[in-house]
């Protein structure tokens, strides 16, 4: 009993006193005047470099370290960067031992790396009190809300075309067609918006070029969604349109096509489900076809439908598992989701089968009218996106130093993390290093 408490104490302290895991081990010596000279160097250079010695056979090694980071892949970018140091090249390490005490004061997880050429990024409010949303619209005329009657008998399936079949309402078919001509779909956008947030002086100034007044008009509306929201989305997508985007509001992260907070906190949203299993391309096709019917019925049995109503709604793209596409209520507090009676309705004739960045161009079923990101997005980087000199977030600024982000907390500043610092919120920064988005979020040692 005595051991298993020693154990549970250890276990115990390693939690409290690692809270930060990764470090970029630097060089080592065994002589300790030279470490400590190299150590000093690095310090002057604005590298936060601390000092550890670790007893060998030989006798004692003394390790020059930088930094402390929240998750490898910050501490692998960070050593990346950093040029060799007396012959050895830096790489990212565990930091067995701690870092000492006050080295610094916020440490960076690098949460996303987004190449910008394939992938598009947004950041728009998000109402953590939600903002009631119709579930549905009134349709066209001519078209239905009722799904029953929306979707086609099993006689009636091979003869639905498009012009016959429900489509979404006039301001859901605004919305997308807006979002599609934005250059949309995906996570790390090639738009030409300029950052959010700038520097004061200049918001001021009434001598502003275009390219200044945008940047000024940016930086009003990312104050403005920080008064009013708590949370911010950032959503990333492939700009094939191919897949569906990837939402982190917070510390929730979901897949969907488009998704929007309602009341009560839950979120309405248009997702893909697969009616395939994740190993789809390891099993047999009977073994998929089993797994295909029984996601089917599921379904069906959701809408109020037969699996036989429910297949002509099926995705079939090239070189990707099969999937429908659904509306969902989701609870982030109880992880459960109710689905709408709606269902996505491929296009044949359409390129993609009439898939945008929002996901498919009609639905059977209820018309879904759920705003789209474009409409209130505060920041969109781009490879001309213009670097303010300075970032403020939650108790920290932040500024460019070539290829650093340098973090200034109280009177301590120092090296923290890479790339061109373009807009910041909360614990929350963006940066763009070697066309490629980053997104950080600082936290506590």
């Amino acid at each position: 009993m005595k051991r298993v408490a020693l154990w549970l104490f250890l276990l115990a302290w390693l939690g409290v006193t690692q809270a930060i895991s990764y470090t970029v081990q630097v060089v080592a010596f065994s002589d300790e005047p030279r470490a400590r000279r190299v150590q000093s160097e690095l310090a002057s250079q604005g590298y936060p470099a601390y000092l550890i010695a670790v007893p060998t056979a030989q006798g004692q090694v003394y390790r020059i370290r930088v930094g402390a980071f929240a998750n490898r892949a910050a501490a692998a970018l960070f050593a990346q960067t950093m040029p060799s140091v007396e012959g050895s090249t830096p790489s990212p390490a565990l930091a067995e031992g701690g870092v000492p005490p006050g080295l610094i004061p916020l440490a960076p997880a690098l949460l996303g790396q987004y190449d910008l050429t394939t992938t598009l990024v947004q950041v728009f409010p998000w109402s953590t009190t939600g903002v009631p949303q119709q579930d549905s619209s009134t349709p066209p005329e001519g078209e239905t809300t009722d799904a029953s009657a929306a979707v086609p008998s099993s006689e009636e399936q091979t003869e639905a075309t498009p012009e016959t079949t429900a489509q979404p309402s006039d301001e859901t078919s605004s919305e997308e067609t807006t979002t599609n001509n934005v250059d949309t779909n995906n996570t790390n956008s090639d738009t030409t918006n300029e950052p959010s947030q700038t520097d004061s002086e200049e918001g001021e100034a009434s001598t502003n070029s275009p390219e200044e007044t945008e940047v000024v008009a940016q930086t009003e509306q990312t104050q403005e969604a920080q008064q009013t929201q708590s949370l911010v989305a950032i959503r990333t997508q492939p700009r094939d349109a191919s897949q569906q985007a990837h939402y982190r509001v917070g510390e929730l992260e979901f897949d969907a096509w488009k998704a929007a907070p309602v009341e009560d906190g839950e979120i309405v949203r248009v997702r893909s489900l697969s009616v395939w299993p994740e190993d789809w391309q390891s099993i047999s096709e009977v073994e998929r076809n089993q797994y295909r019917e029984t996601v089917l019925a599921n379904v069906a049995g959701d809408l109020d439908l037969t699996s036989q109503q429910v297949e002509p709604f099926v995705f079939e793209l090239e070189n990707q598992a099969p999937f429908v596409v659904l509306v969902e209520r989701f609870n982030p507090e109880t992880e459960t989701a109710q689905r709408l009676r709606a269902i996505g309705q491929p296009r044949p004739n359409e390129e993609n089968l009439g898939l945008g960045s929002d996901g498919p161009s009609s639905f059977f079923g209820e018309s879904i009218s759920i705003p789209l990101p474009a409409a209130d997005t505060v920041f969109e980087p781009s490879s001309s996106s213009e670097a303010p000199n300075e970032l403020v977030g939650d108790g920290w600024q932040a500024s460019g130093d070539g290829d650093y982000i340098n973090l200034l907390v109280d009177d301590k500043e120092w090296r923290t993390a890479n790339g061109r610092p373009l807009w910041a919120m909360g614990d929350l920064l963006i940066s763009l290093f070697e066309n490629q988005v980053l997104i950080y979020q600082f936290q506590e040692p």
